[in-house]
């Protein structure tokens, strides 16, 4: 017996009825991996059957947020952040190269364990495995060792906005429920919820609900979180072979700073060299392999200005130029699994 816990914030994103159908979406596609693999691995064997769940996580973590027009911030590569030699694959695979790992790995330890170590089958599996992540991490760390930045560099400073009325807590929400926000703040805020202004007129006129009111909130939330996470920008400027690309930004403290490290993903996938201030967060700039080149806090600076010095080229990566290739791959291996284990009777477990 097993249990599988998972713990998640949408960090005041969203409120309200909102936040729990968002649960209930988001729990169905955690747990789709898993039924699939529970309905396909099931009627294979051997090493096949360890390739149904990575191939379905990263078909999943691709297609899912593709359809609700989402961004990428829900993918476990995220969670590898740092790891600086493995994420050198982000410039052939995307995320989904490294997602694809962490499920073989774990597809790969569950065959041991139903079989043990006595079965030659699985002893070969986990060998050709654990040597494809190692060859991977080798690779990544010549890359980074071998063929760094070698261009000159260009010194930019970078500005993040010092007593924004966006400010997370300077109570511009408060001020604009009860009518004391200024004309200014009223009409960018207008503008930033334009689909929203019916409700939001209420709210300016002291009609709304206390439901309302959050729900307002939570759309904001929301809206400046899905720009934050979206990748298309960044795909037009890798495929335009940008060598440097300016991505200001704005957070809140809640999030800080981990929409600034999902961007660093970016310059790795696309073979750019990325700056992003970021208002209330962090700011940082980064080479097109991940190093970190400079970094501000806006909370713990106190001039809110970053300096750093960047390499004025980049590369052409061949995720910049063949795109999501490899997650519609794990889709085409995913469909011929699921063909063959329509052949076969059930086969429980792993053999």
């Amino acid at each position: 017996m097993g249990g599988l816990a998972i713990r998640f914030q949408f960090r005041g994103a969203l409120v309200g009825p909102i936040l729990y159908g968002a649960v209930v979406v988001y729990g169905i596609f955690l747990a789709t991996p898993y039924m699939i693999d529970r309905l396909v691995a099931r009627r294979l064997d051997g090493f096949s059957a360890t390739l149904v769940f990575p191939a379905s996580w990263a078909a999943t973590e691709y297609l899912v947020p593709m359809a609700a027009f989402a961004g990428s911030g829900t993918s476990i590569a995220y969670s590898q952040y740092a790891d600086l030699p493995l994420l050198q694959i982000l410039s052939v695979t995307g995320l989904w190269g490294v997602t694809f790992l962490i499920g073989w790995f774990a597809a790969v330890c569950n065959w041991v364990w139903e079989d043990g170590l006595g079965s030659r089958h699985a002893r070969v599996g986990a060998t050709l495995c654990l040597a494809t992540i190692a060859a991977v991490i080798l690779f990544g760390g010549a890359r980074l060792t071998l063929l760094p930045p070698s261009s000159q560099t260009v010194r930019v400073a970078s500005l993040s906005k010092k007593g924004s009325p966006w400010d997370p807590i300077d109570g511009i929400w408060e001020r604009a429920m009860y009518g004391r926000a200024s004309k200014t703040e009223v009409n960018e805020i207008r503008r930033r919820l334009s689909t929203w202004e019916h409700t939001f007129e209420r709210a300016l006129n002291q009609k709304t609900t206390t439901g309302e009111v959050e729900e307002i909130r939570g759309k904001f939330s929301a809206r400046n979180a899905e720009l934050l996470s979206r990748t298309e920008r960044e795909a037009q400027a890798g495929a335009l072979g940008a060598d440097i690309v300016l991505d200001p930004a704005g957070d809140t403290p809640g999030i800080s700073p981990r929409h600034t490290q999902l961007a660093s993903f970016r310059a790795i996938e696309q073979g750019f060299n990325l700056v992003r201030p970021t208002d209330y967060g962090l700011s940082a700039a980064y080479d097109y392999q991940g190093r970190q080149i400079a970094a501000a806090d806006y909370f713990q600076a106190s001039d809110h200005v970053m300096v750093s010095h960047v390499p004025t080229r980049g590369v052409r990566t061949i995720y910049s130029l063949l795109g999501d290739w490899f997650a519609w791959a794990c889709i085409a291996a995913l469909a011929a699994l699921a063909g063959k284990a329509l052949a076969r009777p059930v086969i429980s477990p792993i053999k």
